[in-house]
């Protein structure tokens, strides 16, 4: 039982974190992260690590 109570505090905690924008990155950017392709995405970390 206290095992269980854990695991559904935790699992708001991390709910929480989602909806809200970080800072320096506005939810609709994330939104657009989220959706763009994976080649692009691979393409930005290419030029992000040059």
């Amino acid at each position: 039982d206290l095992h269980a109570e854990a695991v559904k505090k935790r699992r708001r905690t991390t709910k929480k974190s989602y909806s809200r924008s970080i800072v320096g990155a506005t939810l609709e950017v994330i939104q657009k992260k989220r959706t763009e392709k994976a080649e692009v995405r691979d393409a930005a970390r290419e030029a992000a690590l040059r």
